[in-house]
Parts: structure tokens; sequence; C-alpha cells
């Protein structure tokens, strides 16, 4: 309920935001009323559904209080076209072009003074830079207007926007050498400082006892949660095997740091008071490692867990693993309420929910004497409880089903064991001569051999299953299946059977009309991607996709900025050409630079050669690099321009002044984003 109240606040309009700051005191003392005087016993449901009602109104509290905009003291409030004094609040994050770090505004400069100010935007520095990188905690002077996160300009394509909104960053400020200046002062906090400087150190270590390559960029994602290393081959082949988990610092790493030190701690028991102080330094140790991977949610509910694990033991109190799991979730939302939108939260929860849950009546299904064959199923058991959980999750976010995740994790879990062992061991012996550099080879032969499994898994038949797509209905459908799902195995409550019955008749009726509707669709899509062009044409589930050679090569460009969009449509894998190609299928025809389909003709004008001839119903303009003369051909009005996304601004300016001019609707696709024409879905 918490977390519903979470996720209303984003569905409030700003303007309403003041209605709701009373909802949840309001609600708290009804609930507590009709705690203490509802006495008749038939009545007993009004004070369970206060209090429910209390917890959505502390959720929408919560994330309200957590809105940066909604505070006076905002900088967007103000006019900030002089300096700003910020903090940076994190280490800097190296890019192709550039460095990336989120800074807090601490305060306002201009020709009226100076006056404190409050946010954080994201600062992008441009390199090469002259001056010495700026560290964590450095107070910076920085000039520019910040300009607000833009959204996506592709449907479907990544909400970069909104994701950074959540962690309450709503504004952007690209900055060259000399817009940027360091103060000279540095305010860290201590504890994230510390963790900032012990992972330097250890990743330092790591290469400096050889590890290289991907071994090194796995270990570093590993044992340390410094994943800026994976190549796009280690990450697309993981998450074929179901395994990407193991990339990502989790719960399973800090289960097993954990677990490590607790047996080297293990001699303290013998000693009087050994166990509280054996119970405090873990906690220590595994707060710290919480805090060098960077506190993903999945690692603070591990954390958390683990923490009220070792509070019951040296109180010699026995907890309830979902009380501990929900009070773990509660904790991480009142910190952070936001967290309920990432993607790692959800995932690591639902997780560990369904293995709680299905785990033991999995394993019940199959008993076997031999033990290794008991291991084996046991494990297994443990992955589909997992799977079960997580599915509709991977579905609605990725797409795609890894089909072989049963068999990737047999080997995965004892082979991290032993990689964080041996990575643990090898940073804590760094001092020392000799013996880092065998645990060094040590670690990267497992860790070759691990990556060495996961393209075997990769390379079988049928590995990953695409183009998955369910709508956020039908994941609502498919958690309310699971909750009835759990109810029947947890409280063997028969009646759920019937609602369970017609949750999957729902699921099973929208698939079905999503496709009927596919095959009744038709129109095209022009993109827009910066210096490239690219243009989708559809009929029924049929897909033929238009696109410079450069950006047909670039498969990861292509599944960031179309592969969801296609999935949702439900196409087909496309027919792909190059924009210079001739085209005939049974739906389109390109000669040329026309393109005719669907009884309309589309006109390809590279403004490199201009192309005049007959009027088209749509003048695409595209093209790098103008010719030196060049004057855009323009019909008469009744016809639509498009400027797409490679034109330069000074050439598709030009070309909107024209259109403008003799009353022609004109389309600019990097200011407004891409282009749909008519297709029904």
């Amino acid at each position: 309920m918490f977390a519903f109240g979470i996720w209303l606040s984003w569905q409030v309009e700003p303007g309403m935001f003041f209605l709701f700051w009373w909802i949840a005191p309001a609600l708290l003392v009804m609930a507590f009323g009709s705690w203490f005087f509802l006495k008749d016993y038939s009545l007993r449901w009004v004070a369970g559904l206060m209090t429910h009602l209390f917890y959505i109104g502390a959720g929408l509290m919560a994330a309200l209080a957590a809105r940066p905009e909604l505070n006076s003291k905002h900088f967007s409030n103000y006019e900030t076209n002089g300096a700003m004094l910020v903090r940076l609040t994190e280490p800097l994050s190296e890019r192709k072009n550039t460095y990336r770090v989120v800074a807090e505004v601490r305060a306002l400069a201009d020709t009226s003074g100076i006056r404190p100010a409050s946010g954080k935007l994201m600062l992008y520095l441009r390199k090469p830079l002259s001056d010495e990188l700026p560290e964590y905690g450095s107070l910076l002077l920085v000039t520019g207007k910040p300009e607000p996160v833009q959204p996506p300009l592709n449907p479907g394509q990544f909400d970069f926007s909104t994701h950074l909104a959540r962690k309450g960053v709503l504004h952007q400020l690209f900055l060259k050498d000399g817009e940027w200046h360091p103060t000279g002062q540095v305010e860290k906090n201590p504890v994230y400082a510390l963790a900032y400087r012990a992972r330097g150190y250890l990743v330092t270590s790591m290469k400096k006892h050889g590890l290289e390559g991907d071994e090194f960029a796995v270990a570093s994602a590993i044992l340390l949660g410094y994943n800026e290393m994976l190549s796009q081959e280690l990450r697309k082949g993981y998450t074929a095997a179901g395994a990407m988990h193991v990339l990502c610092v989790s719960g399973l790493h800090v289960g097993i740091i954990f677990l490590i030190f607790s047996l080297m701690l293990g001699f303290l028991e013998h000693f009087r008071r050994g166990n509280l102080i054996r119970g405090i330094l873990l906690l220590i140790i595994i707060w710290f490692y919480a805090f060098i991977t960077g506190l993903s949610p999945s690692v603070m509910r591990s954390s958390l867990m683990i923490s009220f694990l070792l509070a019951g033991q040296m109180l010699h109190r026995k907890g309830y693993a979902l009380n501990t799991l929900a009070a773990a979730a509660l904790l991480i939302l009142l910190i952070e309420p936001n967290a309920v939108f990432s993607i790692g939260f959800q995932l690591s929860f639902a997780a560990v929910a369904s293995i709680l849950i299905f785990q033991k009546p999995i394993a019940q299904l199959l008993t076997f004497r031999n033990k290794i064959a008991a291991y084996l199923w046991e494990a297994t058991s443990v992955a589909f409880a997992a799977q079960l959980g997580t599915t509709p999750m991977v579905l609605y976010y990725f797409n795609q089903f890894p089909f072989y995740f049963w068999l990737s994790n047999l080997f995965l879990t004892p082979l991290s064991f032993l990689i964080i062992a041996s990575g643990m061991l090898m940073l804590l012996s760094s001092p020392l001569p000799w013996i880092p550099l065998l645990l060094a080879k040590l670690t990267s032969a497992l860790i070759f051999a691990m990556n060495a499994l996961i393209q075997w898994v990769e390379s079988l038949p049928m590995a990953v299953v695409e183009r998955l797509y369910i709508n956020h209905y039908e994941l609502l459908i498919l958690s309310v299946m699971f909750l009835l799902l759990a109810l029947l195995i947890r409280k063997q409550w028969s009646g759920v059977l019937i609602p369970l019955l017609f949750m999957g008749l729902l699921i099973i009726g929208s698939i079905t009309h999503r496709h009927l509707q596919t095959l009744k669709q038709q129109g095209f899509v022009v993109y827009s991607v910066q210096g490239r062009t690219a243009m989708s044409f559809v009929s029924g589930s049929n897909h033929v996709f238009v696109a410079d050679s450069a950006l047909l090569q670039d498969e990861g460009a292509m599944a960031f900025h179309f592969q969801k969009y296609w999935n949702r449509l439900g196409l087909n894998k496309p027919l792909t050409f190059a924009t210079g190609d001739a085209i005939r299928t049974g739906f389109l025809v390109k000669e040329g630079s026309y393109v005719v389909f669907d009884g309309q003709l589309i006109c390809l004008c590279d403004v490199s050669k201009p192309v005049a001839g007959a009027d088209a119903d749509f003048l695409l303009y595209h093209g790098t690099r103008a010719a030196r003369r060049f004057r855009p051909f323009l019909p008469d009005e009744g016809r639509v321009v498009l400027l797409d996304a490679s034109l330069r601004k000074h050439v598709s300016d030009a070309i909107a002044a024209v259109a403008v001019a003799r009353e022609i609707p004109v389309y600019d696709l990097n200011r407004d984003g891409a282009y749909v024409y008519q297709l029904r879905k």
C-alpha cells in the first residue's frame, strides 16, 4: 500500500499536490479511532481499511516530500543565466566524449547578487579537460543555463528524463573548458568518501595484480559493482543466459560476502560476548561493502535482511522471512521513495518473495537419493522459483525470455562463490608480496571459465526467445495471477482457482486482441536519431526498415532506439535496406529517391544533391552535408515537409523558413521527435 501511494503521487497533476498534504494525518487519526472506538466485531474490516488507506496516504506524502521541484528554493524558480555554485555528489563517470556527474546546486549568482538555492542537475564535462578532474565533493563554479532533460524523441525508447526525474534530477548542463572552475573547497560525506576511495584502491589493486580484459571487467562488476568496463558483448551474453544478476552486485553477492566473513569470524563465538562482537563486525562489513558497491536496491534489500537476521540472533529472536522482506522494502522506500520505480528494486524483491513462497513446493515435486542429483535439483528449484516471480517484469521491461536460465544457474552459483571468495582474499592480501598474484590468477581463470560457459549457453538453440511484448495491463494481470497462486500454495485456498482461471482467460483475450489489431495496422514512421536517417514502413506484422548504412551496422543503436517500439507493434524481424537501395515488396516500392507506400508518394530529398520532379505527398529532406548552392525544392501547399534528424541546424532552419513562408506544413524531427503516419494500433 505504501508503494501504491508512491506510484499514485506520479499520477497527480502538480497543481493538486497541496490537497494531499493532510491526507495521511487524517487517515492515521481515522485508523486509530477505528481501532479504539469500533468495538463491534462485525466492523473489524473498517480498521483494516483505514490502516491500508493510511499507508497509501503515507506513501503519497513521502513521495511528494521527495519531489525537489516543490521546494521554493529550487534553482529552476530563478533566472539562472549567471554562475552557479554546485557540489559534486558522486565521482565522475566517463562516457565516450564527456564525463557525467550529478551535482547539487548550493547558490546562484547574477547581477542582483548571490542567493541560496537547491536542486540537482546532471553535468556533462566535455573531453579533453585541460585541468585536473574534479573529485567527489568538489565545489565548482559553473556558468550556463541548465536545460530541462528532454523526453525520448522516438516512441518506445528508454525515457531517460523520467528516470532522472525520479532521482530528483530535472535539468542538465553541458560544460566546455572555461565554463567550470574549482573553488578549492571540498565537502565530502566521510562514509561515502571512504567507500569511493576504497573502491578506487581496490580497482587499482586488481589491475596491479594482473587482471585485465574481460576478466578485469567481470571481476570489477562482481566484486565491487563497478560495471563501467563491461563490453556490450559480455552484457548480451549474460542476458541471453539469464545470468545478468551475476554482473550486478545483488543479494547473491552480499550473501556470499556474509557467509565468507561469518566463517572467518566464527572463532569469536567461543569468547564471552563473542556472538555480539561477531554480529557488530559483520554488520559493519556488510554495510561497508554495500556502500562500496553503490547501495543499489538489491544490495540494500539483502543488507537490511541480513541486518535484521543478525539483530535477531543477537537478541535471541527468530524472525519470519516474508515479514523481514516487507520490512526491508518499507525501510528502503522511507529513505528513497522513488526506489519503487527501479527495475532492480522490483526484480530483487519479486525474486526473493517468489523463492520464499514457491521454492519448497517446487523442490518437493521430485526427490533424489543421490546427493549430487539432490543438490542439482535444489539449485534448479531456486532458479525456477525466482524466475516464476520475475518473469512478468522481465517480459514487460526486456521483451525476452532466457530459456536456459535454469542451466546457467547450476554452475553460476558455485562459480560466483569461488570467484568472490578468491577475489576478496586477493584484495585482502593485497599488501603481501606474492599471495595476491596467485589468487589473481585463480580469480582470472575462474572468470574465464564462467565467461566460456555463458558463451556456450548463449550459443544453444533458442537461448533467448525475443519480441515477447506485454503491456502494462497484462503485467497487472500476471502480477495478480502470481498473488493468487501464492495464496493457493501458502494458504491452500481453493477459492482462488476460479479467479485464477478468469485472469488466465483475460490474459489470453488481451494478447489475442493485440494480435488482431496488429494485422490491421498500416503506416510509416520516420525516426529521430541525431546525424542519422531511419524510417519504418509497416503493413500488418510485416516491416521494412530503411536507414543509412552506418546505422544498419550498429546493432546497439538500433536496439536502443527502435526495438521496444517494434515489439510493442508486434512486428516481425524487419527487412533492412540502405537509403540508396531499390526496394520491391508486396506493399512497398522504392526507385531512386521516390517511395510508393499505401497510396502515398514520398520523396527522399538528399540535400547534397537536391531532387526536382513529381510533386510528392511527403518530402523528407535528409543528409549530413548540403550542396554549396542548395535550394530547397518545395511544391505547392497540401504537402508535408519532414526535416530529418541528419540535417544540420542551419540547413533545417533554412528549409523550414521557406516552408513556413509558403504555408506548407513542416515537421522538424530534431525538435519534435519521430513522425508517425497513420499507424493504427
